[in-house]
């Protein structure tokens, strides 16, 4: 469904507001911790301060974010512009498109994290890069994003053809990201970190071990590497391996779309996206509740080209919900170990994991190229994000 401009954007602001209002839920305190926290982060980098913490997690990029809105003196209110910004830009590219109203209301989707973290901006320069016209310049948006986060580096593999200058283009956007940020802002590494990190309560692969610490087995937990971590050696093994496991995966799927969709649209590409980055969320050792913002602005751009079938967006809007639901209102009972949190948590993960099928499955029945025949025409007839 389409709306006008003028109503997609009251949608879109009033679900801000709500996501504003749901901050006084119990245990809404904690939900822009992480913005207070980047703001004594910028202005630590603004005047040169390495930052030396095991809570570091972030590629070189977001040094580079934080120092320049350490440099305005009010960081936490410059990054809530940056927040914000985002957001309205990338509403701003969809508005006139079908995926314009599940973007409208990510916000009460997702609740108060979309306005407390930066993956919305990592979001928009995503969707930036897989929507530009030309394939330098998608990769060198994709390159920055993977400098913010790097999942969207993989996304230069998606099949929209030219994939060599792409994945050139991004690779030299990161490094020189990376080398500006090394030098500007005395960017500290991120890579000794992420291998420190362990399996985070909240992701898939730590389910069984919520479950038995539910049931009352000797699971303990512990706070570290800026997250609350499964504290077993069990739980320490899978880790070690989820990294390299969810890496191998995304490239198994974008090789399984090169063959089976070898010159995508649009709409394709995103979908072959949203899968990509799936996949990664249900192998990583993080599952934060932020994440959700990446899966619903590539289910947005998917919308705008293509028709995505209900099946792939009632389970992930729900996974979001859930996912708000669990942080910050369920998550004492959660880490208590209690079956209110571990339910809910449980919902979460269902719908994610059926969710990702359901993209798999769309996929496999509607794009696959056949006889030779062209793919379809974006079904909006309309190229706004081109």
């Amino acid at each position: 469904m389409i709306l006008r401009p003028t109503t997609t954007w009251a949608v879109w602001l009033a679900a801000r507001l709500v996501a504003i209002l749901t901050l006084g839920l119990p245990g809404g305190d904690y939900v822009p911790s992480d913005l207070h926290l980047f703001a004594l982060w910028s202005d630590a980098l603004a005047h040169g301060t390495t930052i030396s913490t095991d809570a570091w997690q972030y590629p070189p990029g977001v040094a580079l974010v934080l120092a320049a809105a350490g440099l305005t003196q009010h960081s936490f209110a410059a990054l809530l512009v940056v927040i914000v910004g985002s957001d309205a830009v990338l509403m701003a590219r969809l508005v006139r498109t079908r995926g314009a109203l599940l973007w409208a209301l990510a916000g009460l989707l997702v609740g108060p994290m979309m306005l407390t973290r930066l993956d919305t901006l990592v979001t928009l320069v995503a969707v930036l890069g897989l929507t530009a016209p030309v394939a330098t310049r998608s990769g060198l948006l994709l390159g920055l994003g993977a400098s913010l986060k790097l999942w969207p580096g993989l996304l230069v593999s998606a099949p929209r053809g030219a994939v060599v200058r792409r994945a050139l283009a991004a690779a030299a956007a990161y490094a020189a990201t990376a080398l500006v940020a090394r030098a500007l802002v005395a960017s500290p590494s991120f890579v000794g970190n992420q291998e420190a990190r362990g399996l985070q309560v909240e992701s898939v692969a730590a389910w069984p071990f919520m479950l038995a610490r539910t049931l009352g087995a000797p699971v303990d937990l512990v706070f570290r590497n800026g997250a609350t971590e499964v504290a077993h050696s069990a739980a320490d093994l899978v880790a070690r391996w989820l990294l390299p496991l969810g890496v191998a995966a995304a490239l198994v799927v974008l090789a399984w779309a090169w063959l089976r969709v070898p010159a995508a649209d649009t709409g394709t590409a995103a979908l072959v996206s949203l899968l990509v980055v799936l996949v990664l969320l249900v192998t990583s050792r993080v599952l934060s509740p932020q994440f959700d913002i990446w899966v619903l602005g590539l289910c947005a751009l998917a919308q705008a080209h293509t028709r995505v079938p209900r099946t792939v967006l009632l389970p992930l809007a729900g996974t979001a919900l859930a996912a708000q639901l669990l942080y910050p209102t369920g998550y004492p009972s959660f880490l208590a170990g209690g079956w209110v949190g571990l339910t809910i948590q449980t919902v979460r993960l269902v719908l994610l994991l059926v969710g990702l099928v359901a993209v798999l499955a769309h996929l496999r029945r509607h794009n696959a190229p056949r006889s030779g025949a062209p793919l379809p025409e974006d079904a909006t007839g309309t190229h706004a994000l081109a």
